[in-house]
């Protein structure tokens, strides 16, 4: 098709159809239309230079007005004049863009080549902290142009409010130049060697056996299930509360040993698969909530306006169960158990499983990734059989706990063991 003359309207006259098709232009020579079955018209132009024909795409409409796009088109031919090729100009800034590239697009690269390949809680902070912190502080400048003192500045407002959470931040730049610098778009990390603002001091609540009893006792007649449930299992298994969350059933395999509950490591936050031993209390639990609510995916299943019954969409969030924990406190507090967290429930179990003799199997339980090389490298058995033995007693010790014939459970709390 060709068209005498270009103008607004009759870039609007062009109608898609069942395919795209080309539309010439008489009085701009090497510029044609691509009108796609959208109806979005895509400006082209070809061109010869030194015996070769080339192309080059030049804009959309209306993405961009006709004004904008002829201009460029201009341009273009200009160059060609000058016997400038305008496709290698366009792949000479493109390079000089990738190699001095504005933050946001350098935030854009970095989240798709190393984000997306660290464990997803990591990855989920990483974005939030991109989008939330560093985009609206930094996304038109210049990587390079990024001063230390801009850094400094940025994580001291916000260690004013919020210390530790400066400190998460301060350790989420500093990995995302330091990609830079890996990959060769900065020289140097300039955010080596800042302070963290926030002084933290690392949590040991641990719950004793009788916090733990008034726990199980309380949520057990709690009207909140999903709370109840997902706390007396994190106790049980020693797992972290947002593996316990994401509980599947094609995560439950049974054998001849029983239930167990295997993770695969796109499911643990360190990225390694573990296997953990669902004792009596525990599979219990897993099982009443199996054929009271006719589960077929998550054991916690989200409870939002778009799920479907028997085909929930995701699983319980980590601020609705945070939310929940709250809500239990003040109960908790009337009969003497102090504030705790789910992670808190995760330490008392690694705790009293240590007190129960089975230290040496404890970080297998949690899923630590183990640092010696004879570990990573050379012993290779997976203590399978010590995992069992060690959660079943603890399983045992709580509910002989429960029951109130504890004559043999070991206390735990942060104090030396005593024997009941």
């Amino acid at each position: 098709m060709k068209e005498p003359k270009l103008t607004d309207k009759k870039l609007k006259s062009f109608k898609p159809e069942k395919k795209r098709y080309r539309v010439y232009i008489d009085n701009l020579p090497g510029l044609y239309l691509l009108v796609g079955v959208t109806g979005n018209i895509t400006f082209q132009f070809r061109y010869q230079l030194r015996a070769v024909r080339r192309e080059i795409k030049i804009g959309s409409y209306p993405a961009r007005t006709m004004q904008n796009l002829l201009a460029e088109y201009a341009t273009l031919v200009d160059q060609v004049k000058n016997e400038i090729d305008p496709l290698r100009e366009k792949e000479l800034k493109e390079q000089k863009g990738e190699d001095n590239p504005l933050f946001k697009d350098f935030a854009e690269r970095f989240i798709k080549n190393h984000v997306k390949k660290v464990a997803p809680t990591t990855a989920k902070e990483y974005e939030r902290q991109i989008q939330k912190y560093f985009i609206p502080a930094w996304g038109k400048r210049k990587v390079a142009d990024i001063q230390r003192k801009q850094i400094v500045n940025l994580i001291e407002k916000l260690s004013d409010s919020a210390p530790v959470m400066a400190n998460r931040t301060l350790a989420g730049i500093k990995a995302m130049l330091a990609y830079g610098v890996s990959v060769g778009v900065i020289e140097f990390n300039p955010a080596t060697g800042i302070v963290r603002p926030g002084k933290e001091t690392p949590r040991a609540r641990v719950l004793s056996i009788d916090e733990l009893v008034i726990m199980f006792n309380a949520v057990d007649g709690h009207n909140d299930r999903d709370a109840s449930d997902i706390l007396r299992l994190i106790t049980l298994t020693a797992q972290r509360p947002g593996e316990v969350r994401g509980m599947r059933l094609s995560q439950l395999k049974e054998d001849v040993d029983g239930l167990w509950f295997e993770l695969e490591s796109d499911d643990t936050k360190n990225e390694e698969p573990t296997r953990v031993y669902l004792n009596d209390m525990a599979a219990q639990i897993i099982k009443s909530r199996i054929d009271d609510m006719g589960l077929d995916n998550y054991i916690f299943p989200a409870k939002t306006k778009a799920d479907k019954p028997g085909d929930p969409s995701s699983f319980i969030r980590k601020d609705t169960l945070v939310s929940k924990v709250r809500r239990l406190q003040p109960l908790m507090q009337e009969q003497g158990v102090k504030y705790f967290t789910a992670h808190d429930l995760r330490r008392s179990a690694a705790t009293g499983l240590a007190r129960l003799g089975h230290g040496a199997i404890v970080d297998d339980i949690l899923n630590h990734k183990q640092q010696g090389i004879t570990r990573r490298v050379y012993d290779l058995y997976s203590r399978t059989p010590e995992i069992k033995r060690a959660l079943l007693a603890w399983g045992e010790a709580v509910q002989r706990a429960i029951d109130g014939t504890q004559a043999d459970v070991i206390e735990i709390n942060s104090k030396e063991a005593q024997v009941k």
